[in-house]
């Protein structure tokens, strides 16, 4: 596969050729963490090298990372934005400080591993996943906001150690890969939580809620529930009510 990347287009279209989850379902996942645990390590483990929050959820997922990457912007951070699918282009799924990755960036990332991605063979988001995490290193990313792509414990997203899970909701997803009912679903985006660090969660019912601080209870992680602050926006801005 020597020389393949010689141009943007031969990354197009090399990703092109790879069976996407949106179109062939199951069959284009890779439910281990094995590949991409292997990958990160001959690249150098770069997502090692920047904090993260890593956000699960049935829905709301995607908003959560927008919104805060936008707060740790405007307060300064150089923030990493990794999200999925993308609308139009691939490099919005890459995102620092609010710009795409540029094209340049694709293809170097592809030149430089193009015999790393024949020895180690990735998913399609299995390899957008690595090159979040290799240009997020590049670019000296503070904190990374870092969005789940299907369920959680063994999403490729899910090597990384964050400071902080955010599981957004849990509901009927995906039922022919995570599970027929709440609790087994619940138990997948569950995966997520890391040892003594916190989760923040939505608005979950209570067979999700109680699967959520089970395992959390077993990590030693404080869980945070959003509903207790019973947040509402008002003329675009978030109003908390003061804890207890």
């Amino acid at each position: 596969m020597a020389g393949l990347f010689t141009t943007f287009q031969d990354v197009v279209r090399y990703l092109e050729a790879i069976p996407k989850f949106s179109q062939k379902g199951a069959d284009a996942a890779h439910f281990s963490l094995d590949h991409m645990e292997k990958f990160c390590e001959l690249m150098g483990n770069p997502h090692k090298s920047f904090r993260s929050i890593h956000v699960a959820g049935s829905n709301g997922k995607g908003t959560t990372c927008q919104m805060l990457a936008s707060v740790y912007e405007q307060a300064g951070y150089k923030t990493g934005l990794y999200t999925s699918p993308h609308l139009v282009r691939f490099n919005e799924r890459v995102r620092v400080n609010a710009e795409e990755i540029p094209d340049h960036e694709v293809l170097l990332f592809f030149r430089q591993f193009e015999n790393l991605l024949e020895e180690v063979p990735l998913t399609y988001f299995e390899i957008s996943t690595c090159l979040a995490f290799w240009y997020f290193e590049k670019k000296s990313c503070e904190i990374c906001l870092i969005e789940v792509g299907l369920g959680g414990r063994l999403d490729a997203t899910n090597v990384i150690d964050p400071v902080l899970s955010v599981i957004t909701s849990v509901s009927r997803d995906h039922t022919e890969i995570l599970g027929d009912t709440i609790t087994e679903i619940a138990s997948e985006k569950a995966g997520i939580i890391k040892q003594s660090r916190p989760v923040v969660t939505g608005f979950l019912s209570g067979e999700a809620l109680k699967v959520i601080i089970e395992t959390a209870v077993k990590k030693d992680a404080k869980v945070i529930n959003t509903e207790h602050f019973q947040p509402k926006i008002q003329n675009e801005i978030i109003l908390l009510r003061k804890q207890d």
